[in-house]
């Protein structure tokens, strides 16, 4: 949004201010004032409200433009907030799957082990009973040679 048409950012704020002091220091008719006569202080008043006028109307659209930018930012804030929230929802759901498929992954590693290890085993016993089983004929093919040897 653009600048109220009177607003000049460099000088807003100073100009407004030297208004107002200018407009307190003729809103006091005082002494000056008594020297005046009718007509002449109820044009001076009138000008003094003019100044006010401009400088309420001046003040008016800078609040204006100031809330305008202060709902643009609201929203621009609301979006962003809303976009990280489903940013954190995703992501969440991005960690819960590839949680869920480690351990299923892991699941999966405690069987094969176990099975590994079964595998394992009984290898382990079928070559001791092979082992066992060729002790054993040679100790009886060496029986039956010193049998035959001896007859």
């Amino acid at each position: 949004m653009q600048h109220p048409p009177s607003f000049s950012p460099s000088n807003s704020l100073k100009s407004a201010r030297s208004q107002a002091e200018m407009s307190s220091n003729n809103s006091h008719c005082g002494e000056p004032g008594r020297y005046l006569n009718e007509p002449m202080r109820k044009c001076i008043h009138k000008e003094e409200l003019k100044k006010q006028h401009e400088l309420v109307m001046f003040f008016s659209k800078e609040i204006d433009y100031k809330n305008q930018r202060l709902l643009e930012m609201e929203h621009k804030y609301n979006k962003t907030a809303a976009t990280l929230q489903r940013l954190f929802v995703n992501l969440s759901e991005d960690i819960n799957s590839r949680n869920q498929r480690l351990l299923e992954m892991e699941h999966l590693y405690d069987q094969a082990s176990a099975n590994v290890k079964s595998v394992v085993e009984e290898k382990r016993l079928l070559h001791d009973a092979y082992t066992k089983g060729m002790c054993e004929k040679r100790e009886n093919g060496k029986s039956l040679i010193f049998v035959i040897k001896n007859y």
